[in-house]
């Protein structure tokens, strides 16, 4: 597909679609959908993420301004996460996107009225509320208090409230979750007036499993493209009746060729640290990626790509720019020959959440530590 790039990225954008439907279909259309984005779309590609759902989309998240500002078209733009001091750049997308900010603090309401004033346009805000992940966020009471400081700014318009669940992915006991809720319902309710905000609660699990979460919108993230929250979150909709033709699709190949193609003699080393050595005459490829590309070091003598259908297994410590694997049963092998390091090849596929597995994380950063400059290519 790709002859100048070492590896390419392939996003069955079909699959992108349908996942998104599979969560529009069970969340009423009253509520918001709004796809998360950031860490460049998950690894997949923010600009060709964003541009493949933009007719589906309501809106869109992403973690910081920096990542508002890249986002391409005109849909609504929720910044979760950091924004900078420079008045400069804040009035520009003050004036550009007219995003929406998550604030924690009346300092941030200060820096957002001047960037607003110097912008001659009013700046939205949502202010996270703490309920319990004891992460990026604020107590109801500050919460209030906060909400009545504003008021002293012309140019600020509290337009939400939002929290995080803590404990809703790695689990089959949502207890903890369902008391997040009640907390946030509760500060829901002390609102003079809450029928002028906007609340939003649900990441993908919640999205998934409880529908009570689900509020005016939605940050549908890692099932959009194509991956349960967890092994526990897949279980919990299996319970409520998820059906094996209901799974989701992944969205994301990635792909290379093999640069080189040689022998190695019984006893010979293979890699870095003299970890890998042959036991046998074994005949291995060389592939034009590694951990500077993403891909995981910890796969170094454990993980396996897929040739012509068949595993091969990788042989020695990975490289920054390079991995070998053991090739010798995959008779015809030549450097022409497609290799999957992320997607499906006849009967064998392999996932992120199997890399993951196999190197001891999660499917989440195997896939946002994937290379941003890796060409990532739409396919029909």
């Amino acid at each position: 597909m790709n002859h100048i790039s070492p590896s390419w990225i392939e996003l069955n954008i079909s699959a992108l679609q349908r996942n998104f439907h599979f969560f529009r279909n069970r969340i009423r259309r009253e509520t918001a959908i709004y796809p998360v984005i950031k860490a460049n779309a998950y690894g997949h590609g923010m600009a060709e993420i964003a541009r493949a759902v933009a007719p589906l989309a309501d809106g869109f998240c992403v973690h910081s301004a920096e990542e508002a500002a890249k986002v391409p078209g005109t849909k609504p733009v929720l910044i979760l996460g950091h924004f900078p001091e420079d008045m400069g750049f804040l009035a520009r997308l003050i004036l550009d996107k007219n995003p929406v900010f998550t604030i924690t603090q009346f300092e941030q309401a200060e820096i957002l009225a001047r960037a607003a004033k110097a912008a001659g346009k009013p700046a939205s805000v949502h202010i996270k509320v703490e309920t319990g992940t004891h992460r990026l966020g604020i107590s109801p009471d500050e919460s209030l208090k906060l909400i009545s400081e504003l008021k002293t700014f012309q140019t600020i318009r509290v337009k939400g409230f939002s929290t995080h669940f803590a404990n809703i992915e790695d689990t089959t006991n949502h207890q903890f979750a369902m008391e997040q809720l009640s907390r946030f319902n509760a500060f829901r309710t002390s609102l003079p007036d809450p029928e002028n905000y906007r609340f939003h609660t649900a990441c993908s699990a919640a999205a998934l499993l409880f529908p009570e979460t689900h509020m005016d919108i939605v940050r549908l993230g890692i099932s959009l493209y194509g991956y349960y929250s967890s092994g526990e979150t897949r279980l919990s909709a299996m319970q409520q009746g998820l059906q094996p033709e209901d799974r989701l699709r992944p969205v994301l190949s990635w792909k290379t060729r093999p640069i080189q193609i040689k022998p190695v003699a019984s006893g010979d080393f293979i890699g870095y640290g003299l970890t890998f050595r042959a036991h046998r005459p074994m005949t291995i490829a060389i592939l034009p990626v590694g951990y500077s590309d993403g891909y995981d070091r910890r796969l170094s003598n454990s993980g396996y790509v897929l040739i012509r259908g068949q595993r091969a297994p990788i042989c020695g410590r990975i490289c920054m720019n390079m991995m070998m694997v053991d090739v010798s049963h995959i008779d015809g092998i030549n450097r022409d020959d497609t290799v999957i390091l992320i997607g499906r090849d006849g009967n064998e596929e392999i996932s992120a959440e199997t890399l993951a597995a196999i190197s001891g994380t999660i499917q989440y950063e195997i896939l946002a530590r994937i290379n941003p400059s890796i060409p990532r290519i739409s396919m029909d």
